[in-house]
């Protein structure tokens, strides 16, 4: 893949964090794995029909510590820079 076409499909995905928007452009196809805090899913773009694995972590039955846990982990995995994560 393309650097420029990795920057694209980084953007697009960046513009899908939030939850309203998520809800409304996104279609979770199925569950591909759970760990400690959320589960991976394979979810489809519903306009352009690009599908992405998310991780969602649903932060309120957590506790002070685990969220802040998750959080952590959350800010992991948006600094990573690797071509197959966006």
């Amino acid at each position: 893949m393309e650097k420029d076409a990795l920057d694209g499909t980084r953007d697009r995905v960046g513009q899908l964090a939030s939850a309203e928007l998520y809800a409304s452009q996104c279609r979770e196809i199925r569950n591909i794995g759970t760990g400690a805090f959320g589960a991976a899913l394979l979810v489809e773009v519903t306009m352009t029909r690009e599908r992405f694995v998310v991780k969602k972590i649903p932060l309120e039955h957590l506790g002070e510590g685990d969220r802040e846990k998750a959080l952590t982990e959350a800010a992991l995995l948006r600094s990573l820079r690797h071509p197959t994560i966006c």
